[in-house]
């Protein structure tokens, strides 16, 4: 997945420099903030419920 963030120009330094101070590339540790962030929340993918039409089938047939 490809994503863009648009940051105000105080904001898009002050992560630059933190990058920079502690050797993060910028993507890189979007992906961590974003990844802690869901697990901190407790969130998880639920699978989608499979509709069993064969059953629905047998009832008509």
């Amino acid at each position: 997945m490809r994503i863009s963030v648009i940051l105000p120009a105080p904001d898009s330094t002050r992560f630059q420099a933190y990058c920079d101070q502690n050797g993060y590339k910028k993507s890189t540790l979007i992906c961590r903030l974003i990844r802690e962030h869901l697990e901190n929340e407790n969130f998880a993918l639920q699978s989608e419920m499979k509709l069993d039409h064969q059953a629905g089938d047998n009832e008509n047939g």
